[in-house]
């Protein structure tokens, strides 16, 4: 390989090659705890990392081979559909579970067991698919592909000193600039708890620029760590209002459906008499769970702003643009 020196083109290549090389990494490692199911976290992880490449290809976009890089995102959005269904389905189970263990009252447990019953033949259901894929993860086609560009950019170490140019700087600043700004726009519509399409794209927003964080941080040393902190916690918090919101539209619709499927059954409703209760309790404790945790990321929000968080990841971003050589 030739020398690096300033290259800003083939620092960004090599930089970008190794972030990659981190998610294909995930797919290799998780892809047998997946086929045997060891350990539910190896969906998630996988989940993850597809939608971390799905960023990095935006993110350097401009550094990918041009023949390549839409079939990459592309494959890279199908892996994270197929597993982001199933793990929403493996997070409702143990949401579900998490209820049980505290219902005393049998009556009621017999509906929250009802809804766990749907959702865990449902699972079973995606169980092959998932093993099929999870098992022919790390030779299909187009992550062979991927790996090859990535190795072929990778053929040898390069310290970091090298990346923090001020061009290399520049980059970053663009990008989570971008981001940031893409987040912060849904801010006015924070203090409506209805606004349920916004928060959610508000936490989509903020998952892109904890993502971009996460992949840039690298060239800062430890300068921007509490802005990914706080970013992750963003994302959270508004993950799980919009679980609840999930939960709270998909409830009375599975109550209807329940109901039809039981008459349907029996000829006749009184089945059904058992299980409602409980449906109804978990509906009712989930939608009180959403107002606390609502609450709850708004005191948060209002504490970031009087600390002037965004400010400060501003400010040093800029600052690095101009003083490279005080990273690291």
């Amino acid at each position: 390989m030739k020398e690096i020196g300033t290259d800003i083109k083939q620092l960004k290549i090599i930089y970008g090659a190794n972030a990659i090389q981190q998610q294909i990494d995930v797919f290799k490692n998780e892809a047998k705890s997946v086929v045997k199911r060891a350990d539910p976290e190896s969906v998630h992880r996988i989940r993850v990392a597809s939608r971390k490449l799905k960023n990095l290809f935006d993110l350097f976009q401009d550094q990918l081979p041009l023949q390549n890089r839409e079939n990459w995102r592309k494959e890279s959005k199908r892996i994270e559909k197929l597993f982001g269904k199933v793990r929403d389905l493996d997070i409702h189970i143990q949401t579900l579970n998490n209820h049980y263990k505290k219902i005393p009252n049998r009556k009621i447990r017999k509906g929250v067991r009802r809804v766990r019953l749907r959702l865990c033949q449902l699972r079973q259901q995606k169980q092959p698919r998932v093993r099929s894929w999870t098992k022919d993860l790390p030779d299909r086609e187009q992550i062979v592909a991927l790996t090859n560009w990535v190795e072929n950019a990778l053929d040898r170490d390069i310290p970091i000193k090298h990346f923090q140019q001020s061009e290399m700087f520049q980059f970053a600043y663009y990008h989570i600039q971008k981001q940031l700004n893409k987040m912060l726009f849904f801010e006015v519509f924070l203090f409506d708890q209805s606004k349920t399409k916004e928060l959610h794209k508000m936490r989509i927003a903020a998952r892109k620029l904890r993502y971009t964080l996460e992949a840039l941080a690298g060239l800062y040393g430890k300068e921007v760590d509490f802005a990914v902190d706080s970013v992750k916690n963003i994302e959270q918090n508004l993950g799980r209002i919009h679980d609840a919101d999930v939960w709270i539209k998909f409830l009375p619709k599975f109550l209807t459906e329940e109901r039809n499927r039981i008459k349907n059954f029996y000829g006749y409703h009184n089945p059904y008499m058992r299980i409602e209760p409980g449906i109804k309790y978990l509906l009712d404790n989930i939608k009180k769970g959403r107002v606390h945790q609502y609450q709850s990321f708004i005191d948060d929000w209002k504490t970031w702003k009087r600390e002037e968080i965004w400010m400060e990841l501003r400010k040093k971003i800029f600052l690095a643009c101009i003083e490279p050589s005080m990273q690291g």
